[in-house]
């Protein structure tokens, strides 16, 4: 709630302000309702599997 009001365009001199408040009022819409939050998270399974391959693919490479 903090972090909305610290975006909010008419607090925040950041360009980007009123995009960064949608953004987390958005996530915070999801979040805080279990049934949106189990479906974004089905939806958006494979997408994090795949992150995390990534990151395990390069700490791989990183280490040889």
């Amino acid at each position: 709630h903090v972090q909305i009001i610290a975006l909010h365009d008419c607090c925040c001199l950041q360009d980007d302000a009123h995009d960064t408040f949608i953004q987390v009022s958005r996530a915070y819409e999801v979040l805080s309702d279990s049934d949106s939050r189990r479906r974004y998270d089905v939806e958006n399974r494979i997408r994090r599997v795949n992150f995390f391959r990534d990151i395990v693919s390069c700490l791989q490479a990183l280490n040889t």
